[in-house]
């Protein structure tokens, strides 16, 4: 993890299959936002009721993802609190978001 202008880039196991649902998503805007937006919607449902993470499958990769700083301590708080690392955190969260909109 490090910070560049108050942004922190944090790595994330991924498979391909999502690597290429999220790059999907981002047909019309940044993979940053996507991330983001998935980040948000996966705190949103998360304070809604509990959430079931997703542990890295076999042929994850580590993809370096990057987050404005209060939203990667925002992340940080709810893993740390849900005792799951950031990554899983990440990758449950994005797995989410491209299932919600049909890419996964």
């Amino acid at each position: 993890m490090s910070e560049r202008n108050h942004v922190w880039n944090v790595s994330v196991a991924m498979t391909p299959a999502l690597v290429d649902a999220l790059k999907q998503q981002a047909s019309h805007t940044t993979l940053r936002d996507v991330y983001e937006t998935a980040a948000k919607e996966f705190l949103k449902r998360r304070d809604a009721g509990p959430v079931q993470y997703q542990p890295a499958p076999k042929d994850s990769r580590q993809k370096t993802v990057w987050l404005c700083r209060s939203l990667y301590e925002s992340v940080r708080q709810a893993a740390e609190a849900d005792k799951m690392t950031i990554s899983d955190f990440l990758a449950t969260a994005f797995t989410d978001y491209c299932t919600t909109k049909g890419a996964l």
